[in-house]
């Protein structure tokens, strides 16, 4: 098992975190001219945004339907 994290975490065993240097938000890949990764690294970082995006979106979603989940 491995967790999605961000890059305020070490990289060890079991924590996917993106690879420093490298373009990392979807916004620095949606800019006319730098739409695809150019590097295994970019490649990498450009998956890991994308997965840590719908994760957020599904959370999003799971406490708008269920009030619940907001508290801690």
């Amino acid at each position: 098992k491995y967790y999605l994290v961000d890059g305020g975490y070490p990289n060890i065993v079991g924590l996917l975190t993106p690879y420093r240097g490298h373009r990392y938000h979807m916004s620095e890949f949606n800019t006319p001219g730098a739409r695809t990764p150019r590097t295994p690294e970019e490649l990498f970082n450009h998956r890991h945004s994308s997965l840590r995006n719908a994760v957020e979106r599904t959370f999003g979603m799971l406490k708008a339907r269920f009030p619940i989940l907001k508290m801690q």
